[in-house]
């Protein structure tokens, strides 16, 4: 079951994963990721896939065993820009927690976006 929920404006409301703190001299800092980064896909789990941002974190531990990929979604003038990093065996140097966000359609179009170009090459 999925359960979608609206404001009252109507505009989606999602949990989505949010980088909270980067941890000083990580892959992550060294990499460019930053606080707030919204999280798009770790290794195969990705937010336009799967109902619960708990499947997505519960593959960090795994993560650290084998090279990962994070997408993340970074706010920029009203709207998302994509990057992607690429990580080491080892720990990636970011804290993150769950949060709330109003604005899921544009994440959505920005990642989908991205994917349709990625797919392209």
């Amino acid at each position: 079951v999925r359960v979608e929920s609206f404001d009252v404006e109507g505009k989606k409301v999602m949990d989505v994963i949010v980088s909270t703190k980067i941890i000083a001299n990580s892959a992550a800092e060294q990499m460019g990721v930053k606080e707030g980064d919204v999280w798009c896909r770790l290794g195969a789990y990705d937010i336009a896939k799967t109902s619960n941002v708990h499947d997505i974190t519960a593959t960090l531990p795994a993560s650290r065993n084998t090279e990962t990929t994070l997408i993340v979604a970074r706010k920029v003038d009203g709207g998302y820009e994509i990057h992607s990093f690429k990580f080491p065996v080892g720990l990636m140097g970011i804290e993150a927690a769950d949060k709330v966000i109003h604005d899921y359609g544009k994440l959505i179009k920005a990642y989908k976006a991205y994917c349709e170009q990625e797919g392209k090459r």
